[in-house]
């Protein structure tokens, strides 16, 4: 797909309106790119996502263009893109991340929600105990909420167990491991699924 380009006198040629993440093509060969999974592109979404509204006006503002003009269509079109990046990569998976446990739950941000890509979602939840060493889950019955189950108390230090959370796209999963420390119960590892 070829981009429409205006040409500015300070920018040179700059794309007008009509970035697709999906259509977009490097100039040269990039194995990386061309060999990604829908995993490597949610991570690459967070990295831009990351770039707030300020903090981008404050990168271009860094340039000092003495044209106006300049500064907004720049600040503009890289708010353009960072935006359908996080929208299209989002997408992909489940978007949760920053997994922690508080309080004997697991708690997370979901992306989509942080940057207003939607309003809420529904989650479902099944844990398991996890052999680590086979890599077999075994159900927890009636463990079916993101509070820690409550034979994760009584377990021996270095247990495993998953909690494996769905939104309404059941194929797209992230299962969060956790393990029984000295200090209670920590998240060692997450796994996708889309």
């Amino acid at each position: 797909m070829r981009d429409k380009y205006i040409k500015h006198p300070a920018l040179g040629m700059i794309e007008q309106g009509s970035f697709e993440p999906e259509e977009w093509k490097p100039n040269y060969p990039n194995p990386a790119f061309q060999n990604r999974l829908p995993g490597d592109e949610f991570w690459a979404a967070k990295k831009v996502m990351a770039f707030t509204d300020e903090a981008i006006r404050a990168l271009v503002g860094e340039a000092k263009f003495s044209d106006a003009e300049a500064t907004r269509l720049l600040t503009e079109y890289l708010i353009t893109h960072r935006d359908r990046i996080g929208e299209t990569y989002f997408a992909k998976v489940l978007p949760l991340d920053n997994f922690q446990v508080e309080n004997r739950r697991i708690t997370f941000e979901d992306l989509q929600i942080k940057y207003g890509l939607v309003d809420k979602r529904d989650y479902k939840v099944q844990w398991s105990r996890f052999d680590n060493d086979s890599e077999k889950h075994t159900s927890i019955d009636g463990a079916t909420s993101m509070a820690l189950p409550a034979e994760t108390r009584s377990a021996p230090l270095g247990a495993y167990f998953g909690a494996k959370i769905r939104g309404e796209d059941e194929a797209k999963t992230v299962t969060v491991y956790v393990r029984k420390q000295p200090d209670g119960v920590q998240v060692v590892g997450i796994d996708r699924t889309w």
